[in-house]
């Protein structure tokens, strides 16, 4: 059975050999930021208008006109002109710069920790099922093809280990960086002109609301951005298998991380995780730019849609959505070029 083991071992370390990376050092430990700062440039203008269309109301005025946002139902196209017709294109990337100061460090510490916490579970796979005394699933075959199958499994996360690690490394990154996410939302929102530095802000803000402004939303920042993270890197995960499953029998882990499977997975997680988590942005908005208006997460779900209706909490979910799928597929392709996560 020994035997049997270290032909599985063998055969997991020929697939794993078998992709391999020409990416420094260096790039592979800022592969997130890299990732981070480039979907941010090409979507940012979608997370100003998703903030705005959440905003209650009175976001848009021309001259000495304000028409409420729930009385004229604006869809993300007309949001998205409101905005360029009132400050033009620079109204569409407010709040870059505070993303930016979210992003370079969050992307940096997020994947990281999502690799290391990745190596180490497969790592452990790995010395299992080397030191273990009988087959790992229970097969008596020692076919090529079985052999295949354990190291392929020895070399992929499961659904359960996908959202664990995500989702725990992003609320931590989520903690870390909550105030940085108040400003950065607070910029974004077009009717509250800042016109102080992303540094004065924060201080201004503390001095106001005291710490507790400076994490406003945290639990809903939190609940959205763990179950979100979680969500994406399983979605993802179990697509690019699936694909390269489905069309890639005998190339499977060295097909995981090409552009042509992890730009439709990452779009796919993306969107799916988004489209399921969207309440508790939604939430964790209007607490950033209404500190005091809420008490907690349930009492903003209470209240909301008791005053507005259950679908207000999917208001902004375009948007979103569009973002996600750009921002997700773009992210992972970047980060499986440079560090294969």
């Amino acid at each position: 059975m020994k035997t049997v083991n270290t032909s599985l071992a063998n055969t997991s370390t020929s697939i794993n050999n078998s992709k391999t990376t020409s990416a420094p050092v260096f790039l592979k430990y800022f592969s997130g930021t890299i990732a981070g700062t480039v979907s941010t440039l090409l979507t940012q203008p979608f997370d100003v208008i998703k903030t705005n269309q959440i905003k209650l109301a009175g976001a848009f005025s021309s001259g000495t006109a304000t028409v409420p946002i729930d009385n004229q139902r604006l869809d993300m196209l007309r949001t998205a002109t409101n905005i360029y017709k009132d400050q033009g294109i620079k109204g569409l990337y407010r709040g870059t710069v505070p993303t930016f100061w979210r992003v370079l460090p969050g992307a940096f510490i997020y994947y990281n920790l999502l690799n290391y916490g990745k190596q180490f579970i497969l790592k452990a796979k790995q010395l299992r099922a080397l030191s273990s005394s009988v087959n790992p699933i229970g097969l008596t075959s020692n076919s090529s093809s079985n052999k295949t199958t354990i190291a392929l499994a020895n070399l992929r996360l499961t659904p359960t280990e996908s959202f664990i690690t995500a989702a725990s490394t992003r609320g931590f990154t989520t903690i870390v960086l909550c105030p940085i996410t108040v400003v950065k939302t607070r910029f974004e929102y077009s009717a509250v002109e800042i016109k102080t530095s992303f540094l004065s802000t924060l201080v201004d803000i503390y001095k106001k609301e005291g710490i507790k402004g400076l994490f406003s939303g945290l639990n809903a920042t939190i609940m959205r951005d763990a179950s979100n993270a979680g969500l994406n890197f399983l979605i993802y995960n179990q697509t690019r298998y699936f694909l390269t499953n489905t069309f890639y029998k005998g190339k499977e882990h060295e097909m995981e991380t090409n552009i042509i499977i992890t730009l439709p997975s990452g779009a796919t997680g993306g969107v799916l995780s988004s489209l399921l988590t969207h309440p508790f942005d939604m939430i964790r908005t209007r607490q950033q730019l209404q500190s005091s208006s809420y008490k907690g997460i349930f009492d903003a779900i209470r209240t909301i849609t008791k005053e507005e209706g259950l679908k207000t909490l999917f208001r902004g979910i375009s948007a979103r959505l569009v973002k996600r799928a750009f921002a997700s597929g773009i992210t992972w392709s970047i980060l499986s070029l440079l560090s294969e996560i």
